[in-house]
């Protein structure tokens, strides 16, 4: 009887570190080292240009390339966030900055750029999302560790109950 209940606490325990909680999968995919840092930003391109707009502090710093060779353009711009025309100053070839100010509250802007190379025009659109989606606060969630909870109640009332029944079995012993 010792042994058997030995060989099934010796299990129990084993058994709650070998199983894995939801998230602890080491499967093809490997975790990141450190934490991801979400970084505002959107590409919008077309056949004759390709537009990067990056957050950067205040400012969104807007880089304009040729599509075909990712050469800086020599080209000008006309910027809307969400609408409202804004003034991009060019700070060198393919390179504009607008400053966010007004528009930082804001979770997502709506870009619309029209470039103008020489006797081209062309008019680039997309979304540029302000705001991470994800929840900052990660934490800790108790079904996370739900397996490891249930294991070590279980050890703890096997336990017990064995403890009560050496205790009785001593007691017979004694009173015999």
């Amino acid at each position: 009887m010792k042994r058997l209940l030995t060989s099934f606490i010796f299990l129990l325990i084993s058994s709650s570190v070998a199983l894995a909680g939801p998230g602890h999968d080491h499967g093809e995919s490997t975790a990141t080292a450190s934490p991801t840092v979400f970084v505002p930003k959107v590409t919008i391109e077309s056949d004759l240009a390709e537009l990067v707009a990056v957050v950067e502090g205040r400012q969104l710093r807007i880089y304009l390339d040729a599509w075909a060779d990712n050469q800086p353009l020599d080209a000008s711009l006309n910027l809307e966030l969400n609408g409202t025309p804004v003034e991009a100053k060019r700070l060198e070839v393919g390179l504009f900055e607008v400053p966010l100010d007004q528009f930082l509250q804001q979770k997502q802007l709506s870009v619309v750029a029209t470039v103008t190379l020489k006797d081209k025009v062309d008019l680039l659109a997309g979304d540029l999302v302000l705001q991470s989606a994800q929840d900052p606060s990660h934490g800790l969630h108790w079904e996370d560790y739900l397996v490891g909870i249930l294991s070590a109640v279980a050890f703890f009332i096997l336990a017990f109950v064995s403890v009560r029944m050496l205790q009785k079995r001593r007691s017979r012993k004694v009173s015999l």
